[in-house]
């Protein structure tokens, strides 16, 4: 099992790498990209290189590669919350641990459910609308709703479910809507 915490640092080993991501670049959002790849600086006197990907936030890379490599390309990874571990040696020894969170949600919003709610004046040009959805590992981000043939319009929940349409005319319409996850 790795370890579950960082290592000791010994005097002389490189610093822990700034890992970024081309496909994943900020940790706090999702992406539907199940591909993702890391990059990270080496100087010359670097000599091998360990990684590790996991669910584990703060662990120790166990995965040798030597000569040091400077990038990974995962593929085919699980939706959720993941981490990517990076450690450097030199002749010194091993240095510093980086750990780069980035999150995954490939899977659709499912249960899409768009209801009128009731209405006492049948002939108030204003309607309410109750939708929901879910989605088990981003959640939902917002949902676009049209009417008619108009514009398409971005709404976000604000925990009520119950989204009131603008004024429109006498007759029936069509509105639809398409939720929206957060990858």
């Amino acid at each position: 099992a790795p370890e579950s915490e960082n290592p000791p640092i010994v005097v002389g080993t490189p610093t822990a790498p700034q890992i970024s991501s081309p496909t994943h670049p900020d940790p706090n959002k999702w992406y539907a990209n199940n591909n993702p790849k890391f990059i990270w600086p080496i100087i010359s006197n670097v000599i091998a290189t360990r990684l590790l990907a996991g669910r584990i936030p703060q662990v120790a890379p166990t995965v040798y590669y030597k000569p040091a490599v400077s990038s990974k390309k995962l593929t085919d990874l699980a939706d959720g919350v993941w981490y990517f571990h990076v450690r450097l040696k030199n002749d010194a020894g091993w240095g510093g641990v980086s750990h780069f969170r980035f999150q995954i949600d490939t899977g659709k919003p499912s249960n899409f459910d768009i209801q009128e709610g009731e209405r006492e004046d049948l002939t108030n040009p204003v309607a309410k609308f109750n939708l929901d959805a879910k989605d088990k590992t981003s959640g939902i981000d917002h949902y676009e709703i049209q009417i008619d043939d108009g514009v398409t319009t971005v709404w976000k929940d604000d925990g009520t479910h119950s989204n009131t349409t603008p004024i429109r005319g006498p007759g029936k319409h069509m509105r639809m809507g398409k939720e929206v996850d957060k990858a």
